[in-house]
């Protein structure tokens, strides 16, 4: 698709659908580092089909997507994309539907660009974003009420502003992240392994304005490394935010480690969210749930009964 040289440029303004076994000529490749231009209106999208379905291609050179209507326009679909390349948002509300994996590691970490305040960016599906991917731009980045994403340790969108509102997490176990806004309205899980922000247990940075809505999971890693276990009373803070928080999560959250429940209260302030631990208790035995569930069936048959022999004896 980019010539030898990899050179080519790509004008998308139509429906394109692509179904190959690669798209360069060695197969092992399947690298584009041409020029991929996908915009106008709600049609324009670029359908990339490998043969293999766990198969990824891989962008290396320079993508460029763009919008014109108010609604996201879907301008990539198809197999996972693996991003090494730039990746530039110049404006409009525009999603990909692909699962994605925004490389850092390497000689050149991926760039995004996501333009003007208006302009944002949604992913629908798996995403991965690692510590060394640069962002520049105003825009936001979105995770779909349908995407699962998940930021490295160390990741910073910069000026860049981030909503959630489907399921996302900070690091493979603890993890710290900034943004420069957040919006929340998914699930959010917070991992929980010591006391230090950041090293021991997940810190979101926000420099703006936070809004909170959605549910909050907590989560107390089984790192044999850390081997902690929380008491009563402990606070975690997970969010910082130099402007105001507003809005509160749906639920006051509780994990299960071992053989314990965890209650946790949310504490709200002006510029951080905390987490309390308020209760421990046992994780009930699963037979006094079913010897529950058949008192529970016995009186309503008891009941059922009673009932069918008053209605026949009048």
């Amino acid at each position: 698709m980019d010539s030898y040289l990899g050179t080519t440029t790509w004008n998308v303004n139509s429906s394109l659908v692509v179904n190959t076994a690669s798209i360069e000529a060695v197969i092992a490749g399947s690298s584009f580092d041409g020029t991929l231009n996908i915009s106008g209106g709600i049609l324009p999208r670029l359908t990339i089909n490998l043969t293999d379905p766990a198969e990824a291609w891989t962008m290396a050179g320079e993508m460029n997507l763009s919008g014109l209507t108010p609604f996201f326009e879907t301008r990539l679909a198809g197999s996972a994309m693996l991003m090494t390349g730039e990746l530039n948002v110049t404006g409009g509300r525009v999603r990909i539907d692909s699962d994605v994996t925004f490389l850092g590691s390497g000689a050149t970490p991926a760039q995004v660009s996501i333009g003007p305040t208006s302009a944002a960016l949604r992913m629908q599906g798996n995403t991965i974003l690692e510590s060394d991917v640069e962002f520049s731009g105003n825009g936001s980045f979105v995770n779909a009420a349908s995407g699962q994403m998940m930021f490295h340790d160390g990741v910073t969108l910069d000026n860049v502003g981030f909503e959630n509102h489907g399921d996302f997490e900070i690091g493979e176990t603890i993890g710290l992240a900034s943004v420069d806004r957040f919006t929340n309205t998914g699930s959010w899980t917070i991992d929980i392994g010591g006391y230090l922000a950041g090293a021991e247990h997940d810190l979101l940075l926000v420099a703006g304005a936070t809004e909170l809505g959605g549910f909050l999971n907590v989560n107390i890693t089984d790192d044999p490394t850390l081997n902690f276990s929380p008491n009563i009373g402990d606070e975690f803070t997970f969010l910082l935010s130099g402007g105001n928080i507003s809005g509160t999560f749906l639920n006051d959250p509780t994990s299960i480690a071992g053989n314990n429940l965890y209650h946790w209260s949310v504490l709200y302030n002006p510029h951080d969210v905390r987490l309390q631990l308020s209760d421990i208790s046992s994780v009930p035995e699963p037979t006094c749930g079913l010897m529950l569930l058949g008192f529970c069936m016995l009186a309503v048959y008891q009941r059922r009964a009673e009932t069918a022999l008053s209605i026949s004896s009048k």
